[in-house]
């Protein structure tokens, strides 16, 4: 059976200017609804990426198991997430909790752990709120619930009002993605051990710990500007400040490589084994 992957990031860098920095953690809330679909959950026969619509944003349409197909303006309706909502609503509506809740409480929790290292700018904002309306972008997110595809508002804040100069950084990064590997593990877990008698609900669950997954695995590689390059800069000498500007400078093509990486190395040999190893069962769809 075909398994369709879609992947789009959005790649919206800014370099620090003067003594602000607007450190956009989860702009890579990097939707990869890389949802596995069985004959009976079929969401696209064929597929086409969408254009870009912003300076650094690509997709990367694979269809496994039988063929590339990047052509034809019929193909790029069927990419379209929301047409799941007129053949499956059920599982639509399962994956819009889903993705709602997960970059919701990412973008929360960067918010969260800058407020706690000293730095109120998200509480000022607005932000440090489970409120998904308060993470919502106009564009971004809208383009989730109808492509699959988008982004989160990121969460600003300001490194010098960081208690810990060098590691604050870091930790405001990781706590985007560690989020959701906790709500994968929760999730997960409870997925092993209760009884779930509603297939239904088991399914919701499965959708909910694979993106939450994909989500944490994504954003934790260390290349800019995803959440996982802060950690990395945070363990790099002060020498090598030079490599840091120009990991930040190529961001957009270590970006299609995070991608590759995602396709041969990500979904089999790290996702699918934490599906597995968490919720005790192989990944159903």
């Amino acid at each position: 059976m075909p398994i369709a992957l879609i992947h789009l990031v959005q790649a919206k860098t800014r370099l620090p200017e003067g003594n602000l920095t607007h450190c956009k953690f989860g702009y890579f809330l990097f939707l990869m609804v890389g949802l596995y679909f069985p004959l009976n959950f079929t969401l696209l026969p064929t597929i086409t990426p969408p254009f870009p619509q912003i300076a650094h944003c690509f997709a990367i349409v694979f269809l496994s198991y039988q063929k590339f197909l990047i052509s034809s303006s019929y193909g790029i309706l069927k990419l379209m997430l929301i047409l799941l909502l007129f053949t499956n609503p059920l599982l639509y509506l399962m994956i819009a909790i889903s993705i709602l809740f997960a970059f919701t409480v990412h973008e929360y929790s960067h918010g969260q752990m800058a407020y706690f290292l000293g730095d109120p700018t998200a509480k000022y904002q607005g932000r440090l709120t489970l409120n998904p309306l308060a993470h919502f972008d106009p564009i971004f997110t809208t383009l989730i619930f109808i492509f699959g595809i988008g982004a989160g508002k990121p969460v600003p804040f300001n490194p010098h009002n960081l208690r810990n100069q060098k590691w604050g950084p870091a930790l405001v990064a990781l706590a985007g993605p560690g989020s959701n590997f906790l709500m994968a593990l929760i999730i997960g877990l409870a997925l092993r051990f209760l009884e779930i008698p509603n297939v239904s609900l088991i399914t919701f669950f499965s959708v909910f710990v694979w993106l939450n997954i994909i989500l944490g695995v994504f954003n934790s590689l260390p290349i800019p500007p995803l959440d996982g390059s802060h950690i990395l800069f945070a363990i790099l000498p002060p020498s090598l400040e030079n490599l840091k500007v120009s990991l930040f400078q190529s961001g957009f093509f270590l970006i299609i490589i995070a991608i590759f990486f995602m396709f041969y190395v990500g979904f089999p040999f790290i996702c699918r084994p934490l599906f597995t190893l968490i919720t005790g069962m192989p990944l159903l769809f």
